[in-house]
């Protein structure tokens, strides 16, 4: 959930179309009362809202996308190293949805961010809007633009991971074993957007 949670702060801060989210907690009576609340336990889970006229972005979608939505969706997982966000032809996982009535893009789950073992090649192989990249790869104006906003947002990280609940730091009620978030690492990853080899999008 700290992926999650920090990613989805990002995408906030860049002005991304991220539903809202928050930290919930699962009322006694629904944990004890429903099945699915057995899932959800007791303590914080992360939590976000999309309406029911939304559907999976599919293909056939592609077109009616803004390009410069495109271009920041791909930036942003570039940056935050998410490679779950993948359509080609007619499969894929997108981890978007759209309303057509409306011609509107979210941008959902982000539990996925921060991979330690992300592949440059897979991405622009397999990233529904990894297209986008060459447009800013060889545009320097747009690059300082999107440089701009990436620190931005990097600047409440910390605070981010600050704010988060302190049960999601670890793997049990007991707060013994820690979760598999290496935070140093991650601040390391999005600082990357400082060096000049981010924008070649080749590493």
């Amino acid at each position: 959930m700290l992926c999650e949670w920090l990613a989805g702060h990002m995408a906030r801060a860049l002005d991304l179309p991220v539903p809202d989210f928050a930290v919930v907690r699962a009322p006694p009576e629904l944990i004890f009362a429903h099945a699915e609340g057995n899932e959800l336990g007791p303590l914080p889970a992360f939590a976000s809202h999309v309406a029911n006229s939304w559907q999976e972005l599919s293909a056939s979608h592609l077109d009616e996308v803004d390009d410069a939505l495109k271009r920041d969706v791909a930036v942003f997982d570039w940056w935050v190293r998410n490679q779950d966000r993948t359509l080609k032809t007619q499969s894929g996982n997108p981890n978007l949805l759209w309303n057509g009535s409306e011609k509107q893009l979210v941008v959902i789950d982000h539990n996925l961010a921060f991979d330690r073992d992300f592949d440059a090649k897979t991405f622009h192989d397999t990233h529904v809007f990894a297209d986008a990249l060459a447009q800013v790869r060889g545009d320097e104006s747009l690059q300082d633009g999107l440089a701009q906003r990436l620190r931005t947002a990097l600047k409440i990280a910390e605070q981010v991971c600050d704010e988060a609940p302190p049960e999601w730091w670890f793997a049990d009620e007991e707060r013994t074993i820690a979760v598999d978030f290496d935070r140093t690492a991650v601040m390391s990853i999005l600082r990357r957007c400082d060096s000049a080899e981010f924008w070649r999008f080749d590493t």
